[in-house]
């Protein structure tokens, strides 16, 4: 296990990666509704589900994830007994950690893209990921008549608004964010830059408006790996 250590955490990296794709594109339920689960594949793995919830879906669920459930296993082997804890244990630690982030963000996608219904999904991919959206957290659009409904959804590598029927795609690669002090008449402001379009966008508070800019940067900096979200940036882009 330590000689081929890094090998064994690239190979659980890809692992966990198409098994988070799997579960937010909800897609154990639809291989369940596809193929025939074997007999015995349901004696070893209903036995480990609450017994409600041995549905063909679950005990495929609980097949793909049960290897993960080995890496708890090796970062106690690794440091059972010593302190401090070895660097080797630390390792494992910290991706026990990643899977558990990666696990609910695959979990709450792919609720909400069952609780969407047809309007995103064009929107569906098996990389993406739900970080934030305005029906749960209120955001709005300036400017924009009170008769149209609007929606601004913040994924894992875009921001998307939607319209009325419009949808509009920003993809963060070339996407800026900062806010605008606040005057007698504006209060709470965001500013969305945009190689076509700008957007001014209101939240209802101070801290609603604190956490949409900080979930809009820390969204940018993960997607182009960086420490802080860059003003000059080297990007594709195709304009309409």
């Amino acid at each position: 296990l330590q000689d081929h250590m890094d090998e064994y955490l690239q190979v659980y990296d890809v692992y966990l990666g198409a098994v988070c794709d799997m579960i937010a594109m909800s897609g154990f339920s639809q291989l369940a509704r596809v193929i025939d689960i074997p007999p015995r594949l349901v004696a070893i793995f209903s036995d480990r589900l609450p017994s409600r919830k041995t549905s063909p879906e679950a005990i495929l669920t609980c097949a793909f994830t049960h290897p993960l459930n080995r890496v708890s296993v090796y970062k106690m082997m690794l440091s059972r007994g010593q302190s401090p804890v070895p660097p080797e244990a630390l390792k494992w630690e910290q991706f026990c950690e990643k899977q558990d982030t990666m696990r609910k963000q695959a979990d709450s996608t792919r609720l909400f893209w069952e609780s969407c219904g047809r309007l995103v999904d064009i929107l569906r991919m098996p990389h993406r990921r739900l970080v934030r959206e305005s029906r749960s957290h209120p955001l709005t659009v300036q400017n924009v008549s009170r008769f149209s409904s609007q929606w601004l959804i913040l994924l894992s590598d875009a921001l998307v608004y939607i319209c009325g029927a419009t949808q509009t795609v920003y993809n963060l690669d070339t996407l800026w964010v900062e806010t605008l002090p606040d005057n007698e008449t504006m209060q709470n402001i965001l500013v969305v830059t945009t190689p076509e379009d700008t957007l001014t966008m209101v939240a209802p508070s101070q801290s609603d408006k604190t956490e949409w800019l900080r979930a809009i940067q820390n969204t940018i900096k993960t997607k182009l790996n960086k420490l802080q979200a860059p003003s000059a940036r080297t990007a594709t882009y195709t304009f309409s």
